[in-house]
């Protein structure tokens, strides 16, 4: 919650972004619903305003593509874009520079995911997400103790923020 918004909203502020948005498709699930609740909670507590919310009607490139596109045409204005997700970050990329924009110097973009895609964006996305093989092990060893004593077991593996050229890092 706390720490990924942190994660997520530190390298917006600390690169001047004052403008910032929230983009998600429907149907939002919970865990989606919660981070753009603290996304938008934490621009508010950092800077006196919470950020815009832009919803696509599907959780696809295009829908992202379209709502972007839409908010932007609507006369929308943002300086930096938080993706829940890579795929809907590759969406709003192509609205942005369909309107001649530029990612980062006009709009900065951070998906979450880090999916093995994310290098090849053009500029490179920055993102937030879960060390993979990291991930697989955990897995593995939290299916094999549930298959010997099937009590819940709450397993936490840390995500991290990889700042690449889309957020002004190279």
């Amino acid at each position: 919650g706390l720490t990924f918004t942190r994660v997520i909203s530190s390298p917006l502020i600390r690169a001047k972004r004052t403008r910032l948005a929230v983009l998600h498709g429907r149907p939002l699930t919970q865990i989606t619903d919660a981070r753009v609740d603290s996304f938008r909670s934490a621009s508010a507590r950092l800077l006196g305003r919470s950020a815009q919310v832009i919803v696509a009607d599907t959780l696809s490139e295009a829908g992202a593509h379209e709502a972007m596109a839409r908010f932007l045409a609507a006369g929308g204005e943002c300086d930096a874009v938080y993706a829940v997700t890579d795929s809907l970050a590759l969406g709003a990329y192509h609205a942005i520079k369909r309107r001649k924009l530029g990612i980062p110097d006009d709009i900065a973009v951070i998906g979450v995911g880090d999916y093995e895609t994310a290098p090849f964006f053009d500029p490179p996305l920055s993102s937030v997400g879960v060390p993979r093989g990291e991930f697989g092990e955990a897995a593995s060893r939290l299916l094999l103790r549930q298959l010997a004593d099937p009590h819940p077991e709450r397993v936490e593996i840390p995500f991290q923020a990889v700042l690449r050229e889309s957020t002004g890092h190279a």
